[in-house]
Order: structure tokens, then C-alpha cells, then sequence
């Protein structure tokens, strides 16, 4: 006899309905949104593997050496030329010029500065040994702006001087300064009157 004809097997769940045919498409369609690759009823490869995309890379240029020479387009400037120092002119100085006047002998001296500078005087007045009498003005060598010294020298007192001589043995001299060139100095001997060296 012939056999009956078979018939495709079927997944009946509940009464004969093929829920195999719905549950399928779910699965792949789930498989499909998590990233895997699936074919229903052929399966899928999920293990191939994705080609690295490469990282450009920029070409390195060499930078070719500068001939440049250091230093070059920079101004050097011209050296200063040293301003010669200026000599300042020396004070101009005559002789000491002597006046007495009975008992006072006045010493003047006339001086300039031709840079125009302030002078000051330092006035020596010494008697020889054992001579040393009277009042001296100024008293001291000290500087001072005074061109004028005086020497008294009267035989009373206070001066107690000894006129047996005719000129008293004294000593003067005067230094000039203008406070920037070596003072200039003159002197004169004794208390007549009368013109002292120029030199």
C-alpha cells in the first residue's frame, strides 16, 4: 500500500498554532539591534574582524640651515669720541703790596680767576726767632676770603715790641687757591712798606 503523504512537522503550542514562525523574527531582529549579525536559518559571523583605520601622518620637512650671518641688519653704533678735559686757568696773582702806618704794616695782594672761581687765602704771618711780637690779622693760617692781612707791632703794650731795628725781621706769605689748580703763593720780607716779588 501506498503511505499517506507526510506533512511538515510543526511547533504547535496552544492548540496547534506554529509560534515558531513569530518567536524567530524576534530573535533576529533583537540580534540585529544589539550589533550581532544574524540570518535566520543560516546563521551569521560574528567574529569577523573590523580592518583598523590607518592615522595620517604629516610628512616631516628638514629645515635647511640658515646662512644668515648673526648679528647682520643690527646697527653698531659709532664709539663716542672722549670729550677732552678743559684746563681751568690759573688764578692770576700779583705781589704782595706792604703799607706801614705806624705801629701796622698792611699786606694786600690783588688776584683774580679768569674761570670766574670763588679764591681763597691763607695768610703766613712768622717773626724770626725771638723776634715774635705784637697782633697778627688774621691770626691763624686758616683759609679766608680776605685778601688783606695786618701786622701790629707797636713797642707798647699789648704789642711789646723791640724798634731798635728798622724793619722788623718778618716773615709773610700768602697762598691763593682757586680750589682746582695748585695755589699760587707769594711772599714778602719785613714790615716797611714796599712791593713783594711777582714770582
Amino acid at each position: 500500500d501506498t503511505p499517506p503523504p507526510s506533512r511538515p512537522s510543526t511547533l504547535a503550542v496552544g492548540g496547534g498554532f506554529p509560534w515558531i514562525w513569530v518567536i524567530v523574527p524576534l530573535v533576529s531582529l533583537a540580534l540585529a539591534i544589539g550589533g550581532g549579525s544574524f540570518f535566520f536559518l543560516g546563521g551569521g559571523d560574528a567574529d569577523t574582524d573590523i580592518a583598523p583605520t590607518p592615522t595620517p601622518t604629516s610628512a616631516v620637512v628638514p629645515t635647511a640651515p640658515s646662512t644668515e650671518t648673526p648679528g647682520a641688519g643690527l646697527t653698531t653704533p659709532a664709539p663716542t669720541e672722549a670729550t677732552p678735559s678743559v684746563a681751568v686757568a690759573a688764578p692770576v696773582v700779583g705781589p704782595i703790596e706792604a703799607e706801614l702806618v705806624v705801629p701796622v704794616t698792611t699786606y694786600r695782594i690783588e688776584a683774580s680767576s679768569p674761570a670766574g672761581l670763588p679764591l681763597s687765602y691763607r695768610w703766613f704771618l712768622e717773626a724770626a726767632p725771638g723776634q715774635e711780637c705784637g697782633a697778627k690779622s688774621p691770626s691763624t693760617s686758616a683759609p679766608t676770603d680776605s685778601a688783606v692781612a695786618s701786622w701790629s707791632h707797636a713797642n707798647e703794650s699789648p704789642d711789646n715790641c723791640d724798634h731798635d731795628a728798622p724793619d722788623h725781621p718778618f716773615s709773610v706769605r700768602v697762598e691763593v687757591s682757586d680750589g682746582v689748580n695748585p695755589p699760587v703763593i707769594r711772599t714778602y720780607e719785613g714790615s716797611n712798606s714796599g712791593t713783594g716779588p711777582s714770582e
